[in-house]
């Protein structure tokens, strides 16, 4: 639709076929997080009403389990509005843009939790490497 509709111009600054195969690229991630976005809405909407959430994937690898297990002890001494930032982010492929919709805060709040929670989970996670 965006070649169709004009919203995606052609600037010859590279191949028609590398073009176009990037604004069919551009589309399918878009539509990608959109997807993702509408699942979480339902499922955070769903244990608002009471529920069950599906419960977290858990790693058969005891070096995973590790990982896992240091990941969530970090991601608790988080504030919730860092570590949803990070959870909506890197968890759901969100965009900070999508992620900020979700939370209901500006986009350069949502933009500090997220940078703010990158780091203190570098942080958390260095002091307790093994």
């Amino acid at each position: 639709m965006l070649v169709l509709d004009g919203r995606a111009r052609f600037d010859e600054q590279a191949a028609f076929r590398t073009w176009l195969f990037g604004v069919i690229r551009g589309v399918a991630i878009a539509r990608g997080r959109r997807e993702r976005l509408r699942a979480f809405l339902r499922v955070r909407n769903e244990s608002r009403i009471g529920r069950p959430s599906p419960p977290p994937m858990q790693d058969d690898d005891a070096i995973g389990a590790d990982r896992s297990v240091r990941i969530r002890r970090a991601l608790e001494q988080l504030s919730a509005r860092q570590r949803e930032a990070l959870h909506l982010v890197f968890y759901h492929g969100m965009t900070i843009d999508d992620a900020a919709r979700v939370m209901c805060i500006s986009l350069g709040s949502a933009r500090v939790h997220y940078h703010r929670g990158k780091t203190r989970m570098a942080i958390l996670l260095a002091a307790d490497a093994p």
